[in-house]
């Protein structure tokens, strides 16, 4: 062993003088082991774990990459080098995002991850979701084609205040092949959201108006060309700050005559853990207090009869 550290700390040299930006990689793993250690003498085992981890494991990677990109074989070398880049853009990337959220409490999401204690973030919203789902319209034409049409309609009920703009703002993202449309049923107009295209979905953003004597939002999404696959599921994506779900009731309306859906599950799987409880027709969530994604999906055979 007193032989072989020595050995590999002259590798390690090598490929430093070969590979230089292995010095800012370095460099990077030892203030992350740093932010580690002052992380957890200021009592925030969650951030000091994950910044711990995250060195164990660059240090780890960075070792490897950095013997095969200077004394592995030929084929090895290009591909070596690129994970030496890639490991300092993300190391990087986390450093910048855990001294911005120590630092001005953004980006939000992260600030919440690591449980930052920011006194002058917005109070969070609490709201309670009730959605029906209805997939009644769900049907095999006569030419074998699919009539694929789901209404989704949601009241959203703020507890503890409204934001201040007075509307309920909301994220989506569906399939490529999908369209939507979102009637917004305190107003009583209906829009078609600007949707931008990025990999295999289509992403943009909702904004409603809330009824300020019920406090509430009511709006109807209409789903078209988006529920096509025998793997079907209604859930709620991640909520922007300050809103956090406390609760959610969800109602199914299957189609006339639906023979079976089976494998019924929910994600994330601590949801299992009675924080939701299923129906027959749908399920509840009580005090789930969470801003991020959560979901329950279900294999059927809607389709079974279809020939396109």
């Amino acid at each position: 062993m007193a032989l072989e550290i020595p050995a590999l700390l002259r590798g390690l040299q090598t490929a430093t003088q070969q590979l230089p930006v292995l010095k800012f990689a370095w460099g990077l793993l030892g203030l992350l082991m740093v932010a580690a250690i002052g992380i957890k003498l200021h009592g925030d085992g969650r951030a000091a774990v994950l910044a711990g981890g995250l060195s164990l494991i660059g240090f780890i990677a960075m070792l490897l990459a950095s013997v095969a990109a200077t004394a592995g074989a030929a084929w090895l070398q290009w591909p070596a080098r690129l994970l030496v880049w890639a490991i300092v853009v993300f190391f990087v990337t986390f450093l910048a995002f855990t001294i911005s959220a120590y630092a001005v409490c953004l980006p939000h999401p992260w600030v919440n991850f690591l449980s930052i204690n920011c006194g002058d973030l917005p109070p969070r919203l609490l709201v309670s979701y009730n959605r029906v789902a209805d997939f009644s319209q769900l049907k095999c034409l006569p030419d074998g084609k699919r009539n694929d049409v789901v209404l989704l309609t949601d009241t959203v009920k703020f507890l503890t205040g409204i934001p201040a703009s007075g509307k309920y703002v909301k994220d989506l993202n569906v399939s490529k092949e999908a369209d939507v449309e979102v009637t917004d049923l305190v107003k009583g107009d209906t829009q078609q959201p600007t949707l931008t295209v990025g990999g295999n979905e289509k992403y943009g953003v909702v904004s409603v108006e809330i009824d300020k004597k019920s406090n509430e939002a009511r709006l109807r999404w209409t789903y078209r060309n988006g529920h096509s696959t025998d793997e079907e599921g209604v859930g709620f994506s991640a909520m922007r700050h300050p809103l956090l779900v406390v609760s959610a009731t969800v109602e199914y309306k299957f189609p006339p005559g639906m023979r079976q859906i089976t494998n019924r599950r929910f994600s994330p799987a601590s949801l299992e853990d009675g924080i939701c409880k299923r129906k027959a027709n749908g399920f509840e969530c009580s005090q789930i207090n969470t801003d991020q994604l959560f979901q329950e999906t279900w294999n059927w055979d809607v389709w079974k009869d279809c020939h396109q």
